[in-house]
């Protein structure tokens, strides 16, 4: 078995019960939550990311999901409780990604 997917420790992502869809999306999270051009909020002790719906299928097309896939995807994840969110408007949310490499 390979130790790492996508900078994730493969035996976690398996306790989490983590699809690799799920894997792609949090390592986009990841990359894209480091970037300079990122809006942040905070919210408490933790810095949440500003992140669209249509930013992600945008930049990850090779998901092959419509907009309400990707937040079940994104609520999936928080239930697991790899994420939190919090949203502004319908088409926005703040993330904060606890499930690091």
């Amino acid at each position: 078995m390979r130790n790492f997917i996508f900078e994730f420790e493969q035996e976690k992502a398996l306790e989490f019960g983590l699809k690799l869809n799920e894997l792609l999306l949090l390592d986009y999270m990841l990359k894209f939550f480091h970037t300079d051009r990122i809006k942040r909020q905070r919210k408490g002790e933790r810095f949440y990311c500003r992140l669209t719906y249509n930013k992600v299928l945008d930049d990850l097309p090779i998901l092959r999901i419509k907009e309400r896939q990707l937040r079940n995807m994104i609520i999936c994840l928080e239930k697991k409780g790899i994420v939190e969110r919090f949203s502004e408007l319908k088409n926005q949310m703040y993330l904060y990604q606890i499930f690091h490499p």
